[in-house]
């Protein structure tokens, strides 16, 4: 998605909040960390939309959490993120690669409190609570 379809995706949804309520920007699909700039200032936009009309605005992402820096870690903790971590990319390979980064970057550093979420067909690859530290939930859907 193009950076002036997603802040014209903001501003219309702020046309229909009213002062006090809360309003949702969801980041799904793909691999929302490809097309950072886009959701650094999609996020930088509806902050400000939720400033200047008196609501709140939260925010959600399914990630594979492989391509996350500190500083997505930063905004994701900055501005309340719900995360899904998607565990049905690529079966064995990805559980290895989130089981590494989980413990130093997202337990540590952040805190976050992270729901994990694979596909059925991967279910058998569940990782078990022990290898994946950072994990405050593992299911599927």
């Amino acid at each position: 998605m193009s950076k002036k379809v997603a802040l014209a995706a903001v501003d219309q949804l702020f046309e229909g909040v009213v002062p006090g309520q809360r309003a949702t920007v969801g980041f799904i699909g793909g691999e929302p960390f490809l097309n950072r700039e886009v959701l650094y200032a999609t996020v930088e936009h509806a902050s400000k939309q939720a400033r200047s009309s008196g609501s709140r605005v939260g925010f959600s992402v399914t990630t594979n959490g492989t391509l996350l820096t500190k500083a997505d870690l930063d905004l994701l903790r900055d501005h309340s993120f719900a995360v899904s971590v998607s565990l049905d990319g690529s079966g064995r390979s990805t559980i290895g690669i989130v089981g590494r980064a989980t413990e130093p970057e997202f337990e540590r550093p952040c805190g976050l409190s992270l729901a994990a979420a694979e596909s059925r067909e991967r279910s058998r690859h569940r990782p078990r609570h022990d290898h994946a530290p950072g994990l405050a939930s593992v299911g599927t859907c």
